[in-house]
């Protein structure tokens, strides 16, 4: 079976998303069925992936960054552990969701990266490398902050900014793209003397465990 399968369960959401934001789905009806659609294809691709790839199974590389930096995906045991409880709970968080936005302002945005956050916490359940965990997580803060700022109230700023915040997000991940394409020499040195002095305490985390 081709590794390009353990891709469609992260990039489709994330595209499904993405086109709900570029052509927003006004009638709730329409959007409610298209949202739940997308989550039960994207649990049953899941599943039929849990029960078809061996563990350990080669994996698939969606992009080379540079040198030994990629974006790879391969299923290991408790990756699958996470993704199946992630495939059967959406659906119904998702239901949920619906009623839960009824009376709710700007649906069609919370949907949209609502469903996105679906196939990044897949991303994250598929990841085979560090990098790959490193950049899904860090694209989880990105997903789901519109989702804790959705309200836009005080207590929606305040929450939204004790998780993260955008720049800060990026700024670490561009930092752990540095420490990891540098493993050597000065760099590395750098890199190590941020570890130990918090500099950079998620991006520089990684090039030092």
């Amino acid at each position: 079976m081709s590794g390009i399968f353990l891709a469609f369960p992260v990039l489709f959401p994330i595209a499904a998303g993405a086109l709900m934001i570029a052509f927003p789905v006004e009638n709730r009806r329409r959007r409610n069925l298209l949202v739940e659609a997308v989550t039960l294809i994207t649990s049953l691709a899941v599943f039929w992936l849990l029960f078809t790839v061996r563990t350990g199974e080669d994996g698939f590389t969606l992009y080379r960054l540079t040198g030994n930096l990629r974006v790879f995906f391969r299923l290991d045991g408790l990756g699958k552990v996470f993704a199946g409880l992630i495939a059967f709970l959406w659906p119904f968080a998702t239901l949920y969701a619906f009623e839960y936005m009824r009376h709710g302002e700007r649906e069609n945005t919370f949907f949209a990266y609502y469903t996105m956050t679906y196939g990044v916490t897949a991303g994250i359940a598929f990841a085979g490398n560090m990098v790959t965990l490193y950049l899904f997580y860090e694209l989880l803060t990105l997903a789901t902050f519109p989702l804790v700022l959705h309200t836009r109230t005080p207590e929606a700023v305040r929450a939204a900014r004790s998780i993260s915040t955008i720049p800060s997000a990026a700024r670490r991940l561009r930092s752990s793209a540095w420490c990891l394409s540098s493993p050597t020499g000065a760099a590395r040195t750098s890199c190590t003397a941020a570890c130990s002095t918090s500099i950079l305490p998620a991006g520089a985390g990684i090039c030092c465990f």
